[in-house]
């Protein structure tokens, strides 16, 4: 399992505004019809406006594919909401767990 993480900022009392949310949609939307796409998730700063977005991927050439695609659509989902990314990065599972303790596990 891989996963993109992308860091945004922007206005707090955007962070889940109607065109936000239409924004994230649109965005879920484009990236399940792409081979591999595991999953969203976005975590919010309501405080602040920063938000930590983690798309996870099947295997690296899905990320990767993703990676190479990504620029224009993300820009155009963005734009609207005042936000813009900070940082970003393509990182490999190499351990996971939920709030079950028997389901931990390490990748390799």
């Amino acid at each position: 399992m891989f996963g993109r993480v992308g860091i945004f900022s922007g206005p707090p009392e955007r962070v889940d505004d109607d065109v936000t949310q239409q924004a994230r949609e649109q965005t879920l939307r484009t990236l399940q019809t792409i081979p591999g796409f595991a999953g969203l998730h976005i975590f919010a700063d309501r405080q602040t406006g920063k938000t930590i977005a983690i798309s996870l991927w099947e295997t690296e050439a899905a990320v990767q594919a993703w990676e190479h695609m990504r620029g224009p659509i993300v820009a155009e989902q963005v734009r609207p909401t005042g936000r813009t990314e900070q940082e970003s990065g393509l990182y490999e599972l190499v351990f996971s767990s939920t709030a079950d303790p028997t389901s931990a596990s390490v990748t390799s």
